[in-house]
Protein backbone atom coordinates (compact mmCIF):
# COMPACT_ATOMS: atom_id res chain seq x y z
CA UNK A 1 0.00 0.00 0.00
CA UNK A 2 1.48 3.36 -1.00
CA UNK A 3 2.64 5.70 1.77
CA UNK A 4 0.36 8.74 1.43
CA UNK A 5 2.58 10.95 3.58
CA UNK A 6 5.62 10.12 1.43
CA UNK A 7 3.67 10.81 -1.75
CA UNK A 8 2.50 14.18 -0.50
CA UNK A 9 6.02 15.09 0.68
CA UNK A 10 7.40 14.27 -2.75
CA UNK A 11 4.61 16.26 -4.41
CA UNK A 12 5.46 19.28 -2.22
CA UNK A 13 9.12 19.08 -3.22
CA UNK A 14 8.26 18.89 -6.93
CA UNK A 15 5.77 21.75 -6.54
CA UNK A 16 8.47 23.86 -4.89
CA UNK A 17 10.91 23.23 -7.73
CA UNK A 18 8.17 24.04 -10.25
CA UNK A 19 7.42 27.30 -8.43
CA UNK A 20 11.14 28.14 -8.42
CA UNK A 21 11.40 27.42 -12.16
CA UNK A 22 8.43 29.70 -12.84
CA UNK A 23 9.93 32.50 -10.74
CA UNK A 24 13.33 32.23 -12.42
CA UNK A 25 11.79 32.01 -15.91
CA UNK A 26 10.09 35.33 -15.15
CA UNK A 27 13.39 36.85 -14.01
CA UNK A 28 12.01 37.41 -10.52
CA UNK A 29 13.76 37.44 -7.18
CA UNK A 30 11.89 35.90 -4.28
CA UNK A 31 10.49 39.26 -3.11
CA UNK A 32 9.03 40.29 -6.50
CA UNK A 33 5.50 38.89 -6.01
CA UNK A 34 5.21 40.62 -2.64
CA UNK A 35 6.65 43.90 -3.94
CA UNK A 36 4.27 43.97 -6.91
CA UNK A 37 1.26 43.25 -4.71
CA UNK A 38 2.22 46.04 -2.32
CA UNK A 39 2.77 48.48 -5.19
CA UNK A 40 -0.53 47.62 -6.87
CA UNK A 41 -3.19 46.64 -4.28
CA UNK A 42 -5.89 47.36 -6.85
CA UNK A 43 -4.65 44.31 -8.80
CA UNK A 44 -3.65 42.07 -5.89
CA UNK A 45 -5.51 42.97 -2.67
CA UNK A 46 -3.59 42.74 0.64
CA UNK A 47 -5.46 39.59 1.65
CA UNK A 48 -4.27 37.83 -1.50
CA UNK A 49 -0.63 38.88 -1.23
CA UNK A 50 2.06 36.16 -1.19
CA UNK A 51 4.82 37.21 1.23
CA UNK A 52 8.47 36.56 0.43
CA UNK A 53 8.81 34.27 3.43
CA UNK A 54 5.76 32.27 2.39
CA UNK A 55 7.11 31.95 -1.16
CA UNK A 56 10.47 30.73 0.13
CA UNK A 57 8.76 28.15 2.33
CA UNK A 58 6.74 26.87 -0.63
CA UNK A 59 9.82 26.64 -2.84
CA UNK A 60 11.67 24.72 -0.15
CA UNK A 61 8.72 22.43 0.72
CA UNK A 62 8.66 23.72 4.31
CA UNK A 63 4.86 24.05 4.48
CA UNK A 64 3.47 20.59 5.18
CA UNK A 65 -0.20 21.61 5.02
CA UNK A 66 -0.72 24.76 3.01
CA UNK A 67 -3.87 26.73 3.82
CA UNK A 68 -6.59 27.17 1.17
CA UNK A 69 -5.71 30.87 1.11
CA UNK A 70 -2.29 29.94 -0.32
CA UNK A 71 -3.84 28.70 -3.55
CA UNK A 72 -6.18 31.69 -3.74
CA UNK A 73 -3.11 33.93 -3.42
CA UNK A 74 -1.18 32.13 -6.16
CA UNK A 75 -4.24 32.26 -8.40
CA UNK A 76 -4.66 36.01 -7.81
CA UNK A 77 -1.02 36.60 -8.73
CA UNK A 78 -1.36 34.41 -11.81
CA UNK A 79 -4.60 36.13 -12.88
CA UNK A 80 -2.92 39.52 -12.53
CA UNK A 81 -0.14 38.33 -14.83
CA UNK A 82 -2.71 37.09 -17.35
CA UNK A 83 -4.24 40.56 -17.43
CA UNK A 84 -2.78 43.20 -19.71
CA UNK A 85 -2.88 45.63 -16.81
CA UNK A 86 0.25 45.62 -14.66
CA UNK A 87 -0.66 48.59 -12.48
CA UNK A 88 1.23 51.81 -11.82
CA UNK A 89 4.69 50.80 -10.66
CA UNK A 90 7.17 53.55 -9.83
CA UNK A 91 10.22 51.33 -9.24
CA UNK A 92 11.93 50.85 -12.63
CA UNK A 93 13.41 47.43 -11.89
CA UNK A 94 10.17 46.05 -10.47
CA UNK A 95 8.25 47.44 -13.44
CA UNK A 96 10.65 45.69 -15.84
CA UNK A 97 10.38 42.37 -14.01
CA UNK A 98 6.60 42.45 -13.88
CA UNK A 99 6.25 43.51 -17.50
CA UNK A 100 8.31 40.56 -18.77
CA UNK A 101 6.62 37.92 -16.61
CA UNK A 102 4.22 35.28 -17.93
CA UNK A 103 1.38 33.44 -16.16
CA UNK A 104 0.96 29.69 -15.85
CA UNK A 105 -1.70 28.67 -18.37
CA UNK A 106 -3.93 25.70 -19.02
CA UNK A 107 -3.85 23.99 -22.40
CA UNK A 108 -6.77 26.16 -23.53
CA UNK A 109 -4.78 29.31 -22.76
CA UNK A 110 -6.68 30.33 -19.62
CA UNK A 111 -4.71 31.05 -16.44
CA UNK A 112 -4.47 28.52 -13.63
CA UNK A 113 -6.99 29.07 -10.87
CA UNK A 114 -6.83 28.05 -7.20
CA UNK A 115 -8.05 24.53 -7.97
CA UNK A 116 -5.15 24.05 -10.41
CA UNK A 117 -2.54 25.24 -7.92
CA UNK A 118 -3.97 22.94 -5.25
CA UNK A 119 -4.08 19.96 -7.60
CA UNK A 120 -0.45 20.59 -8.50
CA UNK A 121 0.53 20.93 -4.85
CA UNK A 122 -0.83 17.47 -4.00
CA UNK A 123 0.61 15.86 -7.14
CA UNK A 124 -2.57 15.56 -9.22
CA UNK A 125 -1.67 18.08 -11.91
CA UNK A 126 1.55 18.73 -13.82
CA UNK A 127 2.56 22.22 -14.86
CA UNK A 128 3.69 23.31 -18.34
CA UNK A 129 6.49 21.16 -19.75
CA UNK A 130 8.92 24.06 -20.05
CA UNK A 131 8.63 24.76 -16.32
CA UNK A 132 8.10 21.28 -14.94
CA UNK A 133 11.15 19.87 -13.11
CA UNK A 134 12.59 16.66 -14.51
CA UNK A 135 14.16 13.83 -12.55
CA UNK A 136 17.59 15.46 -12.84
CA UNK A 137 16.32 19.03 -12.56
CA UNK A 138 17.13 19.52 -8.90
CA UNK A 139 19.88 22.02 -8.33
CA UNK A 140 23.09 20.42 -7.13
CA UNK A 141 24.01 21.66 -3.66
CA UNK A 142 26.92 24.04 -3.48
CA UNK A 143 30.09 23.16 -1.62
CA UNK A 144 30.47 24.22 2.00
CA UNK A 145 33.01 26.94 1.17
CA UNK A 146 30.50 28.67 -1.11
CA UNK A 147 27.65 28.32 1.39
CA UNK A 148 29.83 29.59 4.24
CA UNK A 149 30.88 32.58 2.13
CA UNK A 150 27.25 33.34 1.41
CA UNK A 151 26.40 33.12 5.11
CA UNK A 152 29.23 35.46 6.07
CA UNK A 153 28.27 37.91 3.34
CA UNK A 154 24.69 38.10 4.64
CA UNK A 155 25.92 38.59 8.21
CA UNK A 156 28.14 41.46 7.08
CA UNK A 157 25.55 43.01 4.76
CA UNK A 158 22.89 43.16 7.46
CA UNK A 159 25.36 44.00 10.26
CA UNK A 160 24.32 41.07 12.45
CA UNK A 161 26.09 39.60 15.44
CA UNK A 162 27.11 35.95 14.89
CA UNK A 163 24.74 34.62 17.54
CA UNK A 164 21.82 36.68 16.24
CA UNK A 165 22.49 35.52 12.69
CA UNK A 166 22.63 31.87 13.76
CA UNK A 167 19.34 32.12 15.66
CA UNK A 168 17.65 33.66 12.62
CA UNK A 169 19.12 31.06 10.26
CA UNK A 170 18.10 28.05 12.35
CA UNK A 171 14.62 29.45 12.92
CA UNK A 172 14.01 28.85 9.21
CA UNK A 173 14.69 25.14 9.72
CA UNK A 174 12.32 24.24 12.53
CA UNK A 175 11.81 20.84 10.91
CA UNK A 176 15.51 19.95 11.31
CA UNK A 177 16.58 17.59 14.07
CA UNK A 178 18.64 18.87 16.99
CA UNK A 179 21.65 16.96 15.64
CA UNK A 180 21.34 18.65 12.23
CA UNK A 181 21.02 22.09 13.79
CA UNK A 182 24.06 21.51 15.99
CA UNK A 183 26.06 20.27 13.01
CA UNK A 184 25.23 23.41 11.00
CA UNK A 185 25.98 25.66 13.96
CA UNK A 186 29.33 23.98 14.57
CA UNK A 187 30.33 24.21 10.92
CA UNK A 188 29.49 27.91 10.54
CA UNK A 189 30.66 29.17 13.93
CA UNK A 190 33.49 26.83 14.84
CA UNK A 191 34.77 25.43 11.55
CA UNK A 192 33.68 21.86 12.30
CA UNK A 193 33.13 19.48 9.36
CA UNK A 194 29.72 19.38 7.66
CA UNK A 195 28.48 16.10 6.20
CA UNK A 196 27.51 15.81 2.53
CA UNK A 197 23.95 14.93 3.56
CA UNK A 198 23.58 18.21 5.48
CA UNK A 199 24.82 20.49 2.67
CA UNK A 200 21.41 20.67 0.90
CA UNK A 201 19.77 21.48 4.25
CA UNK A 202 22.15 24.39 4.80
CA UNK A 203 21.48 25.65 1.29
CA UNK A 204 17.72 25.50 1.97
CA UNK A 205 18.14 27.42 5.23
CA UNK A 206 20.18 30.13 3.51
CA UNK A 207 17.53 30.52 0.78
CA UNK A 208 14.77 31.02 3.34
CA UNK A 209 16.85 33.24 5.62
CA UNK A 210 17.93 35.49 2.75
CA UNK A 211 14.29 35.91 1.71
CA UNK A 212 13.36 36.85 5.28
CA UNK A 213 16.20 39.38 5.46
CA UNK A 214 15.17 40.91 2.15
CA UNK A 215 11.59 41.30 3.37
CA UNK A 216 12.74 42.93 6.62
CA UNK A 217 15.02 45.34 4.77
CA UNK A 218 12.25 46.33 2.37
CA UNK A 219 9.92 47.11 5.29
CA UNK A 220 12.61 49.20 6.98
CA UNK A 221 13.21 51.20 3.79
CA UNK A 222 9.51 51.95 3.42
CA UNK A 223 9.31 53.16 7.02
CA UNK A 224 12.26 55.52 6.45
CA UNK A 225 10.57 57.01 3.40
CA UNK A 226 7.42 57.88 5.36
Amino acid sequence: MPDLHAQLAQAREIFGRFLRNWRKANGWVITTPQDWAKACPELIPPGLRVSSGQWANLENAQIKQAQPSTFLQLAALNQALASKQRGRISDALLKERVAAAKPVLREDGTPWGPEDWFACYIGNLQGPDELWPGDADGEAPLGFEQLNARYLALVQEHKLRPVTAMVQLLSVGRDLSTEQQLEIEGALLQGEPLSTETLPLLQRLLDGWEANLAGTSAQANRRRKK
